[in-house]
């Protein structure tokens, strides 16, 4: 009877155990840094591997092929806008030049004498030629006339005669000539002379200034204002179109460029370093 009670009073006690629900235990607060609202620089530190370039480079290139007279500048000189870099030999251009110049000023005296009195001056000599062979002519026709008569008469040779008909063959041919260059004369108006004079003014000025184009060929100058980077020849030797006598580049600052060629990497001392305090940070 004993064992039996306290089997029941067991029974009862492992019931009421399990009838029991179990209350989670309460989790401790997390620790929670708070800080007041800064306004600050971050420094941002990037990594990459790229190439640095100037925003502006220029390589000079000479125009005519001569060698190089003079250099005015070396590796490293800081240059301007204009300045004079180099001179190549330029001897025969020079002399061109001058040629090419005294022949504008021909072209040019020639054409004011034909403005002037050119013309005029053709006509007169022409209509003079007429007039003197038109004189030597009638003269050889009256000596003719007068032989002629003189032969029939039985007072005079034939051979006389013969050669009084020759002079005034000769008269009379150097006549119609001097009458054709006279319709030639007065066939060519003043205005085509003088359009002729102005068209070999305009040719010849056209040679000059090529000439002196080629001139100032000789002449190297600066395109930008920049620093020498390289200078492959040197005075005496060969310059050619299309070979770089000078290269160099504009290092102004703020103007550089640089390409990245790798993804750059944030450093970790950008990340913001916020000072502790005992404030709530606000709600954004």
């Amino acid at each position: 009877m004993r064992t039996n009670t306290y089997l029941i009073a067991v029974i009862a006690l492992l019931a009421s155990a399990c009838s029991k629900t179990e209350k989670p235990e309460a989790e401790a607060p997390a620790p929670v840094q708070v800080t007041a609202v800064t306004q600050d620089t971050i420094r941002r530190i990037v990594g990459g591997d790229g190439v640095l370039f100037p925003q502006d480079q220029a390589s000079v290139t000479p125009k005519i092929s001569a060698p190089v007279q003079k250099f005015y500048v070396n590796r490293g000189d800081h240059v301007k806008q204009g300045q004079l870099l180099a001179t190549l030999e330029n001897r025969d251009l020079v002399a061109g030049a001058a040629e090419s110049k005294a022949a504008v000023d021909q072209a040019e005296s020639n054409l004011r004498a034909t403005q002037g009195a050119s013309i005029p001056e053709m006509a007169v000599k022409a209509q003079t030629d007429v007039d003197a062979a038109r004189q030597t002519s009638d003269a050889a026709k009256k000596v003719l006339d007068s032989r002629q008569k003189l032969f029939d008469q039985g007072a005079l040779a034939r051979r006389q005669v013969d050669e009084a008909q020759v002079a005034y063959a000769q008269a009379s041919s150097q006549l119609r000539a001097a009458e054709e260059h006279l319709r030639a004369v007065q066939a060519v108006s003043g205005a085509e002379q003088r359009n002729t004079a102005a068209a070999q003014v305009e040719s010849a000025k056209a040679h000059n200034q090529s000439l002196e184009a080629q001139l100032n060929y000789s002449r190297i100058v600066s395109p930008i204002g920049g620093v020498v980077s390289d200078r492959p020849l040197y005075a005496g030797e060969l310059a050619s179109p299309g070979t770089p006598l000078a290269k160099y580049y504009a290092g102004r600052a703020g103007r550089d460029s640089a390409r990245i060629a790798s993804p750059p990497t944030i450093s970790p001392a950008a990340r913001p370093i916020l000072p502790t305090s005992s404030s709530t940070l606000p709600t954004p």
